[in-house]
């Protein structure tokens, strides 16, 4: 059976960042539909209505399509992040006492919220990221969040609410925790009840990021 071709939209004028949208936003569409390795720059050009030599522009290749879907991801749940720990912070300068465990609190639902709310781009991620041949530039932008939640978890030991002997472990193994097991869960449905992997991991980081102070404190 033929495939059915796409008729390309009416060309217009755009800002340089809608027009990268456009193309994140048709390329997540056809990963989705089509899969990856069925995907074609042509394919991508042509649901966002524009000739492949535009496209060409502002992205070189398939693989730097799927790797900006990738980091602005990772960008947009930064931003999440940061906008919750705001909270955290003007409560500390004005000397209100912080539980640590709702400091974890926010770090897992944040991850947590901002996942659900991009499941699409979380699947995509999940289904061919690691297989597109671009590892050592995923590896990169792994790192640099990783550096990011070291630096939160840092934060935190300066304030006293947090604690452990390695906060880029702890980030590492943050990142793993979450960013592997949140894809798996999205994405193929194990662990199927994500009620109790956010539990997990909440109790999980509560006992490795307590500080000395909280060793008394009540189980939740």
């Amino acid at each position: 059976m033929a495939e059915a071709v796409e008729t390309p939209r009416k060309r217009v004028s755009k800002p340089r960042g809608e027009r990268r949208q456009e193309f994140l936003d048709a390329a997540l569409e056809l990963f989705l539909e089509k899969g990856f390795d069925e995907t074609t720059v042509q394919n991508i050009a042509t649901r966002a209505g524009v000739a492949i030599g535009t496209m060409y522009l502002y992205f070189p290749s398939k693989n730097d399509v799927l790797l900006a879907l990738h980091n602005d991801f990772h960008k947009g749940m930064e931003e999440r992040f940061l906008a919750g720990a705001g909270d955290f912070l003007t409560a500390l300068e004005q000397g209100e006492p912080v539980d640590y465990r709702d400091a974890v609190d926010e770090i897992i639902d944040s991850l947590f919220a901002y996942t659900l709310e991009h499941k699409r781009e979380c699947e995509v991620i999940t289904r061919h990221l690691w297989q597109s041949g671009i590892s050592e530039d995923v590896m990169a932008a792994e790192r640099h969040f990783i550096e990011f939640l070291t630096r939160a978890i840092e934060a935190g030991m300066q304030a006293g609410i947090l604690d452990t002997s390695d906060p880029e472990m702890s980030a590492y193994l943050l990142n793993a925790a979450m960013g592997f097991n949140m894809g798996r869960a999205i994405t193929f449905g194990d662990p199927p009840d994500l009620d109790r992997l956010a539990a997990g991991a909440k109790e999980l980081f509560y006992k490795s990021l307590a500080p000395a102070s909280a060793l008394d404190l009540p189980t939740r």
